[in-house]
């Protein structure tokens, strides 16, 4: 397997929102008198490309090879060429898009990008071990894709396709040779995640015909993907799709998701196709994916108006789910599809905040929802693949940019503790579920560098605030919001723990001494400055919440410290204050401390902010706000400006694991040792869910009565297993400490007389 440096491009201009240049096809033809016993092809198209032999398009999946900062990581695939060959001519066909190489957006600063240029490709055809050719030697030719931006969509001009383009027999006297490219800086690698594919497919729910003689089509759900068109009719046609989340005034209003897209109107989330009027047509997008429950189409007439003009292509990662949930309370299975969907939604290579608006890897949503992750799917090596991108992006003064890939936007907003927890965090929780301490072991370094840098934002105090605070409060009310000093100070603290934690794993006793010194500091200081008797000064939701949760309470202060925390709750009618750090600890500490009752009436007041009221919205996905209802306008306390929200954001998610851990029971300590101790809840009597670790499926069954519970959990061959009764409960059929296989239990409720 070779890795060509010689890039190769159609042009040296790059397409732009204001001048369409058309995305390049290339092709070479080769003539073998024998075949070889065996033939490969290791490709890198920047930004992304389709690869096709012999006519046969092999891609591994959409937009390959990965989406990674090129000064970085130049991520190369390779295939085996062998079964497509055969003896006479032979040709490999590429068609190039844009995609991070060319990103035509303000925002984020990625119209500045350092290595921006039109798409290009390096490539190696080897047989027998010898190198047949590479990338310099090819024709290119312009193709029907006459606009495409990996945020905006793609325009089509069918009239332009040049049939049997990528095939043998295919006349190309006409192309023209194709021309240097520089090669980008980054280090050559393939990627070992999943790839990209389909996961589902979604047929219109019903058809509305608009004012203005446009045809939205509503698929139920909110996920991401791609539409494909099918269609009959005259050249020339030009039938446009824009796609949303919401409908208002009649069309599909995209307000809701524009922030941070092209303000260039018509280009956020659109394609365009022009018809060559031969038959039935089919097309669906070549590098791009959208989010999006509605499409508004426009350009047809009211026969093609069919159901079977479009279906919906869900797209994400292609892993698998390795984890269930799912109970006799209708609201509750609901939020837990809801996160199931925008999960996959926001999965393509590495977890992005939305599908439709940013497409952004945000390091402190990952880190918010790598729990959900690793509980529902088997995702552990596409987030390794990403940190090595986070630990490439990590500065010189150790610092994290907010999100990755990037070039230089996210070290100066956009980032700090909460959200650079992410290098921490995923490698502890990828130990914690699969047992591979590989991640560990190549960021130890980048770890260790982060501790450094965080010493360096200590105030006099000993205390943290250089980053984002609570993210997303439900309430405009900043005495309801918590201080960034407390949040940032916890997470730092929290960080160190991790930290010495995975340190020790590896046999760096050094840098875990460290560690923990400064978690000790850490401590020591919050006490000092922010607490009084397990009480923390500022009193919020999340501030007292998170110093339970985090170790910033002494045992003699815990009664105090969850009166407290409970007066807030009760303060506010049951209703959460938090925003999504907080979310993060609320329910389970709440569980822990035998209020599971309580953190599901917060969970699902029926007044909100609540999921509740967000099913009551609508939702079909998680939605980035608890109180925002189908695009609307809502003050943004962090930045004082006015935010839209997207309707399909996973760092609320985490209510999912919630479900698993809690209402489920199974609480995994290590990946070889599992914690089986459910909470029973009011309105819950009939749960059924599981997870995979390396050992095997773990699943627990029960039904309840008033008095009564009947338990089957199913363990697997090499994993310690130990029941835990709730409080109020006592087991009096089966074992404690839990044998492979069936275990047949029963759990009774003891008397208050008792």
């Amino acid at each position: 397997m070779k890795f060509s440096d010689k890039f190769a491009a159609a042009t040296e201009n790059y397409s732009t929102v204001k001048a369409h240049l058309a995305n390049p096809m290339m092709r070479r033809s080769f003539t073998l008198e024998r075949l070889p016993a065996k033939s490969e092809i290791t490709v890198c198209g920047q930004g992304y490309y389709q690869l096709f032999v012999n006519g046969q398009d092999i891609t591994k999946g959409y937009m390959a090879p990965y989406r990674a900062n090129p000064n970085h990581y130049l991520y190369y695939d390779n295939y085996d060429l062998t079964p497509y060959l055969r003896t006479g001519k032979n040709v490999i066909g590429l068609l190039l898009g844009n995609g991070f190489l060319n990103p035509d957006q303000t925002t984020w600063d990625f119209k500045k990008v350092a290595w921006r240029s039109a798409p290009k490709a390096a490539l190696c055809v080897e047989a027998d071990g010898e190198t047949l050719f590479e990338a310099d030697s090819f024709k290119c030719c312009e193709s029907a894709i006459t606009f495409e931006e990996f945020h905006a969509g793609e325009h089509y001009d069918a009239r332009l396709e040049q049939p049997g383009w990528n095939d043998a027999g295919f006349d190309d006297s006409a192309w023209r040779p194709v021309i240097q490219a520089a090669r980008p800086k980054g280090e050559a690698r393939v990627p070992d995640c999943e790839p990209i594919g389909i996961i589902g497919v979604h047929y219109p729910a019903r058809i509305i015909k608009t004012p203005n003689g446009s045809y939205i089509y509503d698929f139920a759900v909110n996920c991401a993907g791609l539409c494909r068109l099918d269609i009959k009719g005259k050249r020339g046609q030009e039938v446009t799709m824009t796609y949303g989340e919401v409908i208002k005034n009649g069309k599909v209003d995209v307000n809701n998701i524009s922030f941070g897209a092209n303000t260039e109107q018509g280009y956020i989330q659109c394609d365009k196709y022009v018809l060559k009027g031969e038959g039935t047509e089919s097309y669906m997008p070549h590098f791009t994916y959208h989010g999006f429950r509605y499409v508004e189409v426009s350009g047809i007439s009211e026969k093609q108006a069919r159901p079977s003009l479009l279906t919906f292509y869900e797209m994400s990662s292609s892993f698998a789910q390795t984890g269930d949930f799912y109970c006799d309370n209708a609201q509750v299975n609901a939020v837990f599809e809801c996160t199931k969907r925008s999960d996959r939604a926001n999965f393509m290579y590495f977890p992005t905040d939305c599908p439709q608006r940013e497409k952004n890897g945000w390091t402190g949503d990952a880190a918010l929802s790598c729990d959900q992750f690793l509980l529902l799917y088997d995702c552990s090596r596409s987030l390794k693949e990403w940190l090595r991108n986070i630990f490439k992006a990590q500065n010189d003064d150790g610092a994290i940019p907010g999100i990755v890939p990037t070039d230089t936007w996210g070290f100066e907003w956009g980032c700090g503790p909460a959200w650079d927890n992410v290098i921490f965090e995923l490698p502890y929780r990828i130990y914690l579920y699969t047992g591979d301490d590989e991640i560990i072991r190549e960021g130890a370094e980048h770890m260790y560098k982060y501790l450094c840098y965080m010493e360096t934002k200590q105030d006099a105090r000993g205390l943290y605030h250089y980053g984002l605070e609570d993210w997303c409060p439900p309430y405009t009310d900043r005495s309801l919001n918590t201080d960034l000093t407390y949040t940032d100070t916890m997470v730092c603290k929290d960080m160190c723990d991790k930290a010495a934690f995975m340190f020790r794993l590896i046999g760096k006793e050094d840098y875990a001494r460290k560690a923990a010194d400064l978690s000790s500091s850490i401590r020591e200081s919050f006490r000092k400055h922010c607490m009084n008797n397990g009480v923390t000064l500022c009193h919020t939701q999340t501030a007292q919440a998170m110093a339970i949760f985090y170790g910033m309470v002494n045992e003699n202060e815990e009664k105090n410290a969850m009166d407290a925390l409970l007066y807030l709750i009760y303060e506010t009618d049951d209703h959460l204050t938090c925003g999504v750090i907080g979310n993060r600890v609320m329910f389970r500490l709440l569980a822990q401390k035998g209020y599971a009752d309580l953190a599901m009436k917060m969970l699902f007041n029926p007044t909100g902010p609540s999921f509740s009221t967000m099913l009551k919205g609508g939702a079909t996905s998680l939605w980035e706000s608890l109180t925002v209802h189908h695009g609307n306008v809502s003050k943004d306390l962090n930045r004082g400006a006015l935010r839209l929200y997207s309707l399909n954001h996973h760092f609320w998610g985490d209510v999912s694991a919630f479900f698993i851990s809690h209402l489920g029971g199974i609480k995994v300590k290590r990946c070889d040792s599992v914690e089986i101790s459910p909470s029973f809840v009011q309105g819950i009597n009939n749960v059924s869910t599981e997870i995979t670790l390396p050992s095997g499926k773990v699943q627990v069954r029960y039904k309840r009565t008033d008095v009564m519970t009947e338990m089957s959990v199913t363990i697997p061959k090499n994993l310690r297993a130990e029941f835990v009764p709730p409080k109020g409960y006592v087991l009096t059929r089966g074992s404690v400490n839990m044998k492979p296989g069936v275990n047949e239990l029963i759990v009774c409720k003891i008397s208050d007389e008792e």
